[in-house]
């Protein structure tokens, strides 16, 4: 077969539907940090590990995956008199605070290979969009801290390119006010500004973004909702790609009838880890390469492709489809 015949035989891409945690932005590896959090709190102040996986199972999912901080604040609230009773508890719980935000916001990175296939995409003019489970300013928070620490390595020159990489962004409220005053919205944003060092043009610029979408309570997986969301930016679910590393994406992308690339990579995860987060995380997911593969396989989903290395998405991808421009973009505009 020729270059040329080859070239002919993949499917043109003009949509890109692609998942956030662990399959964009490292998330669940962030745990690490949480399992030594753990043993630090459980020396200091004797407390049984279980009664601090309970504290962490109890908390709100928001503040479980994205506010290491404020865990530390509902496990001290839900375990008061034992910190009441130990002598500078303060002064601990303070340095543990300031220590875990730090390590928080630099273990949040992007995975190898995502900055190059986000610019290729853009150079193509493929529609990126983003359809996440993660609430709408830790998704801010995780992208500055991302967008961090690739300039750090070169990748990007500002934090404002982050934004650009996104055609549309799909999110849900969390804990966002729903029918926020002003004053609450403020407030709400002033505590990742001030806990995570998120500035807020940055908070404001990506609030403002004409497609930036917010929805109550729109968990994967949610066909119907990103049915909408094609409808409304004119995707074609036969030249569109979603990439997600969980059974949660596979399933929905199976029921849109839209191919499905596995982010293998994403998953891969230490044992320890699995463990913890099979403990501590929502019943809802599958943690591991070994129980997403048995969700796919039992809900007969096909993977079109099986990622198992970032750093070479965009080469493992081009084997099967070119990416091409979406209608929209090549009429200078977006919705």
């Amino acid at each position: 077969m020729t270059q040329v015949e080859l070239f002919n035989t993949r499917n043109p891409i003009h949509a890109i539907i692609l998942d956030k945690d662990n399959c964009e932005i490292k998330t669940l590896e962030r745990f690490g940090i949480l399992i030594e959090f753990s043993k630090l709190l459980a020396d200091h102040f004797g407390f049984e590990p279980e009664k601090i996986k309970d504290c962490i199972r109890k908390a709100h999912a928001e503040i479980r995956f994205h506010d290491s901080v404020g865990l530390l604040h509902d496990i001290t609230k839900e375990l008061h008199g034992a910190f009441d009773r130990r002598d500078n508890a303060d002064i601990i719980l303070n340095k543990l605070q300031c220590d875990i935000a730090t390590e928080w916001a630099g273990a949040t990175e992007y995975y190898p290979g995502i900055i190059p296939a986000l610019r290729h995409w853009q150079k193509k003019g493929t529609l990126v969009i983003t359809h996440t489970d993660c609430e709408a300013i830790p998704f801010i928070s995780n992208v500055y801290h991302a967008a961090r620490d690739a300039i750090l390595n070169g990748d990007i020159q500002r934090n404002r390119c982050a934004i650009s990489f996104y055609d549309a962004v799909s999110c849900t409220r969390g804990l966002l006010p729903a029918n926020d005053t002003p004053r609450e919205r403020v407030d709400y944003i002033e505590y990742y500004a001030q806990t995570y060092g998120v500035p807020h043009k940055f908070i404001d610029k990506f609030l403002r973004h004409k497609n930036f979408i917010i929805k109550d309570g729109d968990y994967k997986p949610s066909p119907d909702s990103t049915a909408e969301l094609l409808k409304q930016f004119d995707v074609d679910p036969a030249k569109t790609l979603y990439i997600g590393d969980s059974d949660k994406d596979g399933i929905e992308a199976h029921k849109l009838k839209i191919d499905f690339a596995w982010a293998a990579y994403g998953a891969d995860l230490p044992e320890d880890l699995i463990a913890f987060c099979k403990e501590v995380a929502s019943k809802n997911y599958g943690y591991g390469l070994k129980s997403i593969d048995e969700t796919l396989k039992n809900e007969q989903v096909p993977v079109a492709v099986q990622l198992n290395d970032s750093s070479h998405l965009i080469r493992d991808l081009g084997q099967h489809y070119s990416f091409e421009r979406h209608p929209l973009k090549a009429q200078g505009s977006r919705r």
